[in-house]
């Protein structure tokens, strides 16, 4: 069943029903909302970066340990970093693990991983973001596996918390890609105006 585009700010990844291997739970707020019954068992979702460029070094013949420890990963969408081979190997590794995959998107900026803020204007960013959420859910379909969620990283991660009209181009171009798709981010001011427009 689809459910409309809402912005997730849980602390962990994870998708919702038949986002990615795993399931997730809906939560109704207000006066029409069910008790929720005295059997429900609650999921904890432990989420991390996986193939990081910068970090394959000191995870080189331990990643495995960490597919066994997580429930969820976000790995490069092949542009700040992450080159397609290696990237569709290591969502072929997490699905092997039944973790849920999902894309992480940021500035064009390889030579820095994505951690250095960049002045685009609000069509060049939407045209990056889409770039990576379409190439990503590509390589997570040449794996016969959904995109979990798609989260921010580096300096559009911290972009993405400080300034609202970049949250909001961040939040529009992955909504025109896919509508259902999961934005993972953290609380506060830009996603409360995210969701209320």
């Amino acid at each position: 069943m689809n459910k409309p585009f809402k912005p997730s700010n849980r602390r962990g990844g994870g998708g919702g029903p038949n986002r990615g291997n795993r399931g997730g739970a809906a939560v109704i707020k207000g006066p029409k909302a069910s008790p929720a019954p005295k059997d429900v068992t609650r999921h904890l979702d432990l989420n991390t970066n996986f193939g990081l460029t910068m970090e394959r070094h000191y995870f080189e013949g331990r990643n495995i340990e960490l597919l066994e420890s997580v429930s969820s990963v976000n790995i490069p969408a092949c542009v700040h970093d992450g080159h397609p081979i290696d990237v569709f190997k290591d969502i072929q590794r997490a699905r092997s693990y039944d973790c849920s995959v999902g894309g992480l998107i940021g500035y064009p900026d390889p030579k820095n991983y994505g951690h250095h803020t960049m002045a685009l204007s609000e069509e060049e960013l939407t045209a990056w973001i889409q770039v990576q959420v379409g190439t990503f859910r590509a390589l997570c379909q040449g794996n016969l596996i959904e995109v979990g969620h798609i989260r921010p990283y580096g300096a559009l991660y911290l972009d993405f918390v400080s300034k609202p009209e970049v949250a909001m181009t961040v939040a529009k171009a992955i909504k025109a890609v896919d509508p259902w798709l999961i934005l993972l981010c953290p609380i506060g001011a830009p996603i409360d105006q995210i969701e209320s427009e």
